[in-house]
This record gives C-alpha cells, sequence and structure tokens, in this order.
C-alpha cells in the first residue's frame, strides 16, 4: 500500500511537471511565433514607412551662407584656450586648431588680414573667402527682449540700447493684439509692463499704443512715453541700424507665422534674423513656408511641468494642480526632451538652440556642435557668469543686461 501510494505520487508529480514544462515550453513557442513571425514584419514596414514619411517631410537646413552670415564661422571648443593663434597665418581661420571663443575675440582686435564679415544679403565689409562668405568672429552678445534692464522689454529703445552699447544682436516676443496686428511684448496681460489688468488679446493696437511701458521700468524717467511697437516697426528699425534679431514665437498662431514669412520674403533678411520658440510645431510651419529661414528652438527641463525652472527644485511651481495633469505634463516633458535630442534638430532643420543656463553642460555643447547646431545660453545677467560662459564653456549668451559684457569680452 505504502510502495504502490509512493509510485502513484511520483507518477502524479511527474504528469504535473511535465504539465507545466508543456505549458510554460507551448507559451514560449508561441510568444516567439507572435513576435518574429506576425508581428516582426509588421514592425519592420512599419518603421520602414515611418522614416519615408519623416525624409519626405523634414525640412533641409537652411543656407551655410546665412547662418554663418548670423552666428559667425562654425567652430569647436577645445579643452584649453589657445592665445597664440596667429592672425597672419595663411591657414584659414576656420581651419585653425583649438580655436575658442577666446582667441577669436583677440582676432577681432588684431589686423583683419583674412577676416571678413558679410553675409549672403550683402552687409557690410563682406568678401567671400574660398568661395565661401565667412564672418569674422562668432555671435557672442544678444540682448534678451532687447536687454530689458537697460531699457523697457520689447521696446524700440530698447533695441536701439543694444546697439548704442556694442550688442550685435536682439531677441523679442511677439504677440497678437485683438485685431491681430503683431506686437513686441513677451505676456499675455500688461498688469507687469505697465501696472495695467489688461490681456494683449483684449485690446486693439490702438488702445495698446496709448499705454506707457516705461512707468514700471526702474530707468523709466529716461524712457518716458515709451510705446508697444508693431513686430513691422521692430523688424524695419533692425534692419536700418544692421542689429540681427531673434524671433521667439510664443505659439504657432496662423497669423504671427504668415507675418513673420512675410517679413522675411519682403526684406530678404535670411542672414539678420531667425525664429525660435519653445514648440517645434510654430519653427516647422514658418521653415514649412520658407526653407531660407533659419530655425531655433528654446529647451529648459520641465517646460510643460513648471513655469519656470531653476536649479533650486523647491521653489519651482506647477503648471497643473491636477495630478493626472501633472503626471501627462511629465510624460510630455519627457517625449519633447527625446524630441529636441532625437528627432526635432533633424526634421524641421535647426541650425540653433537656446538652452537654460542652469541646464547646459560641457558634454552638451559638443555633442550639438557635432551636429553642427549652435548653441546659446539664456538667461545670462551676473558678470561672473558671462565671464564663464565664453571662457570656460564657450558659448554665446542671452543676457538681459549689457553691464558686464564689455568686461567679458576684455578678458576673454
Amino acid at each position: 500500500m505504502t510502495s504502490r501510494s509512493l509510485i502513484e505520487d511520483g507518477l502524479l508529480t511527474g504528469i504535473t511537471s511535465f504539465r507545466i514544462w508543456l505549458i510554460l515550453y507551448g507559451g514560449l513557442l508561441i510568444f516567439i511565433d507572435t513576435v518574429f513571425c506576425t508581428y516582426f514584419p509588421t514592425t519592420v514596414l512599419g518603421t520602414i514607412l515611418l522614416t519615408g514619411v519623416l525624409w519626405k517631410f523634414r525640412l533641409p537646413l537652411a543656407s551655410k551662407d546665412d547662418v554663418e552670415g548670423f552666428f559667425g564661422v562654425s567652430f569647436r571648443p577645445s579643452l584649453q584656450l589657445d592665445d597664440n593663434l596667429d592672425p597672419t597665418s595663411n591657414t584659414p581661420i576656420q581651419d585653425q586648431p583649438g580655436l575658442t571663443v577666446k582667441s577669436r575675440l583677440l582676432l577681432m582686435r588684431s589686423p583683419p588680414s583674412q577676416l571678413s564679415t558679410s553675409s549672403s544679403n550683402g552687409q557690410k565689409n563682406g568678401q567671400k573667402n574660398g568661395g565661401r562668405i565667412v564672418s569674422e568672429a562668432p555671435l557672442i552678445v544678444v540682448g534678451h527682449r532687447g536687454a530689458g534692464l537697460d531699457a523697457p522689454e520689447n521696446s524700440l529703445s530698447a533695441i536701439r540700447e543694444c546697439k548704442n552699447r556694442g550688442c550685435e544682436a536682439v531677441e523679442f516676443d511677439v504677440n497678437l493684439t485683438k485685431d491681430n496686428i503683431p506686437v513686441l511684448f513677451h505676456d499675455d496681460n500688461l498688469i507687469r509692463i505697465a501696472g495695467i489688468d489688461r490681456n494683449i488679446k483684449d485690446m486693439t493696437l490702438d488702445e495698446l499704443k496709448k499705454v506707457d511701458i516705461s512707468i514700471m521700468h526702474p530707468l523709466g524717467d529716461r524712457f518716458r512715453k515709451e510705446r508697444v511697437p508693431t513686430f513691422e516697426e521692430a523688424v524695419n528699425l533692425c534692419l536700418s541700424i544692421g542689429m540681427k534679431f531673434i524671433i521667439d514665437l510664443k505659439d504657432d498662431d496662423e497669423t504671427v507665422i504668415a507675418a513673420v514669412v512675410s517679413l522675411f520674403q519682403k526684406h530678404q533678411c535670411y542672414s539678420m534674423g531667425i525664429v525660435s520658440s519653445f514648440y517645434v510645431k510654430a519653427v516647422y510651419d514658418v521653415r514649412r513656408r520658407d526653407p531660407k529661414i533659419i530655425g531655433c528652438m528654446a529647451w529648459r527641463p520641465g517646460y510643460y511641468r513648471y513655469t519656470t525652472w531653476s536649479s533650486n527644485w523647491e521653489n519651482l511651481e506647477p503648471r497643473q494642480k491636477s495630478l493626472y495633469m501633472d503626471w501627462a505634463a511629465i510624460i510630455m516633458d519627457a517625449v519633447n526632451d527625446w524630441g529636441i535630442n532625437c528627432l526635432y534638430w533633424w526634421f524641421v532643420g535647426l541650425s540653433a538652440i537656446l538652452f537654460q543656463k542652469d541646464s547646459i553642460t560641457r558634454e552638451e555643447t559638443y555633442r550639438w556642435m557635432k551636429r553642427d547646431v549652435r548653441i546659446y545660453a539664456w538667461t545670462v545677467n551676473s558678470p561672473l557668469e558671462k565671464l564663464h560662459f565664453v571662457q570656460n564653456v564657450q558659448l554665446g549668451y542671452l543676457t538681459d543686461s549689457l553691464d558686464g559684457g564689455e568686461a567679458v569680452s576684455v578678458q576673454a
């Protein structure tokens, strides 16, 4: 009895083990067959089709002459600053080893034996070097909103102030009035700039022109009766005084995009201005209509999740109050970060990226320069930070104030 029970138990155990093995092995076979015999060919075919679609609709890069006319000749940063580059050497500037921002600033003060400043639209002092139009030095300083601490931000006075202080380029924001006129303004509301609790989109241009945007500025006494300029007024001023400009699009509004493309085509100023946005669709829509326009994107960590960003995480304010929307924002940030690093720069044809200053690293600089994409840091206001970005990280920057920039240029 005992022996038969042991035998039966053994058989039952063996049969059970065999059944378990059979189920596991059969499941594995079904999985392999499903993945590699059904979904695998479909996945490969889908990937090929998706790649073909992306290749079909991708946008070409802007003209290299226009890009270099705006940013200067492309260069690679070196680990050590080289102060001994010979400006009289027969080797072209862009081919000399160890070419850094510091070296270029030194060369700017040297006899212009082989240096020239030009662009494809005929900027002054231009000449061709080996069949290509080159610029004598990289663009270093950009006035953020026209250097809004030195004059009312996004104003004509701010643009003139930048020119008077030796700044080569300004960045400004474009917004729409109630009657669909593009104007230079960053916020949706006038409260911060003019102390008036009204939205730009609820005011006509005539109403907006009556608002003095200097009254809240610390240097407002110098800029009394400063008005919000139209987008066309700002571009016309920039072109008349030889000031390069970065147009920051707040969204992909059709009216603004049409106005931007129209002005570029009217003035043929492709080496004097570029278009930038946090939103890839806005840049894509502009460049799809006119691929000659230089494309740029702005980026910072947590753009969709937080209203602002700094290295101090405790002070970050979430955009969303709902837990589910907050998680959705996290996912959107992850997708956006992946897109910028892996897809957007190629698909949209980006020539530059504006990075938030606290998130940029030397490795980031090398990675993007290998792709021939220019990098600028924003918003750099401290003189010590300006010195750090020019000398150590070897990048240009956007700034709210031009104070300290002169020291950087001299010491660099």
